[in-house]
């Protein structure tokens, strides 16, 4: 990879380089195309930005970098990937796959595509209704509980007779699967010398762990862990738990060992966060309050003071917010990233300096229904106003952002909102205190 900007991404210079017998000179260029290209993609704020056009525009100044048997040879490999990939057609085989398997049910291409969905829906119903805590693991009762969702969605789909070859099938894909696992189980755990049965115990209560506290908490991997223990304990021999307990140890020192390299990597980001909240209280938030104070005087007092409730509110459910972020990181992490910490609480700052709702509750929306027009034309008119202003916090952050490490690449889903919430902007506007010094004072106070 020759851009220091770009990590965790095969470029087009790593693919095809080589291949291209690229120079020097067309890596550095082509790579620096593909930086800005991956820039763009994650910042941009132009309410035009189409990624499948902007795509269109990076390979085709990418060919503009190649000469002429380059250019064709480009096009000789992306026409062969192409038709390659073509021809695989992974969906396709899928499908040919299903149709052999469920051959006894007489289905059509339709029929089969509907008992497709039916299953798929039968195991995302099973997802959320699974979880509690089991005792018993004898029984898988993950697959009890995804049996009963699919009869009762079954039963209207397929006669009796399809529905008896449907749990015939179905058995003999579940007996192949619970084989298999039972072999991977015994063969991944040799030093224990497992016997079937207790492999196949070991598969229930995999399959029905639960993953969440009585109040529906995300459980700890500390917590896992000792829920593993307590059950292995009561399936093994004392001889069998007692290597189990030697490897189960050494795995859990391993993991705790990560934890240093996780709290060495929030150093960057603690530094980044700070010199964008300097950022703010130094250079946005004046010129922000200056302009809030401006629609001060066009605001009635009956609505000031619901406001000064409503600002309460925020305030104090930010602070409710943090403890349980405090909270359930103490959960996860013990006291193994201590920098974890100061991250969650910086991230809380600059939420507490600039307020942000993200959706409004009812007081809110009976707030803005007794906004006059006057004071929402002028708020609404804050984005105009303040264009230079937000386009230079914009650009702060992303050089911020490249100057404490930041870098592009990897798995990356940007969701554009080109059409903000008109009133939830109307609400942050008004939540802002006229006042730079008072919204600090709350920031400085998390």
């Amino acid at each position: 990879m020759a851009h220091p900007k770009i990590k965790n991404t095969i470029t087009v210079t790593d693919q095809y380089g080589q291949q291209l017998n690229l120079s020097k000179r067309q890596i550095l260029e082509i790579d620096e195309l593909t930086y800005k290209q991956l820039k763009d993609y994650a910042w941009s704020i132009d309410p035009d930005y189409d990624e499948k056009i902007e795509r269109w525009r990076y390979y085709k100044a990418i060919y503009r970098k190649l000469n002429v048997k380059q250019r064709s040879q480009f096009r000789e490999i992306k026409q062969k990937l192409k038709s390659n990939y073509e021809k695989q057609d992974f969906e396709k085989r899928r499908f040919e796959i299903k149709k052999k398997e469920y051959a006894s049910l007489k289905l059509s291409d339709n029929e089969l595509v509907e008992l497709q969905e039916i299953l798929q829906k039968s195991q995302w119903e099973t997802s959320d209704k699974s979880g509690y805590k089991v005792e018993d693991y004898t029984v898988n009762h993950r697959r009890k509980i995804y049996l009963k969702i699919a009869h009762e969605k079954l039963k209207t789909f397929l006669n009796q007779e399809q529905l008896k070859e449907f749990y015939k099938v179905d058995q003999l894909n579940e007996d192949w699967i619970l084989k298999g696992q039972i072999e991977l189980i015994v063969n991944m755990n040799e030093s224990l010398n497992l016997t079937n049965e207790q492999a196949e115990l070991i598969y229930n209560y995999r399959e029905n762990k639960t993953s969440k506290d009585s109040s529906g908490e995300i459980l700890s991997e500390f917590e896992e862990w000792e829920l593993e223990k307590s059950f292995k304990k009561s399936i093994l021999s004392e001889q069998q738990f007692k290597k189990y307990i030697e490897w189960q140890e050494h795995n859990e020192k391993l993991r705790i060992s990560y934890f240093d390299d996780e709290n060495n990597g929030k150093i960057q980001k603690i530094k980044e966060i700070e010199s964008y909240l300097d950022y703010l209280i130094k250079q946005h938030l004046p010129v922000l309050c200056n302009w809030r104070k401006t629609i001060e005087k066009e605001i009635p007092n009956n609505i000031k003071l619901e406001l000064e409730i409503l600002r309460n509110t925020y305030q104090n459910d930010l602070k409710k917010n943090l403890s349980e972020h405090l909270k359930a990181h103490k959960r996860h992490k013990r006291d193994y990233v201590p920098k974890g910490e100061i991250l969650i609480k910086l991230e809380f700052k600059q939420r507490a300096l600039i307020p942000g709702v993200y959706c409004l509750n009812k007081k809110q929306k009976t707030l803005i229904n007794n906004l006059s027009k006057k004071l929402i034309k002028l708020i609404d008119n804050k984005q105009i106003e303040l264009k230079d202003l937000y386009i230079k916090k914009h650009n702060f952050y992303i050089d911020n952002y490249e100057e404490h490490g930041g870098t592009y690449g990897g798995s990356l889903t940007v969701i554009r909102n080109n059409e903000p919430n008109t009133n939830i902007e109307l609400i942050n506007t008004l939540l802002l205190h006229p006042q730079p010094s008072k919204n600090i004072e709350f920031s400085d106070s998390i």
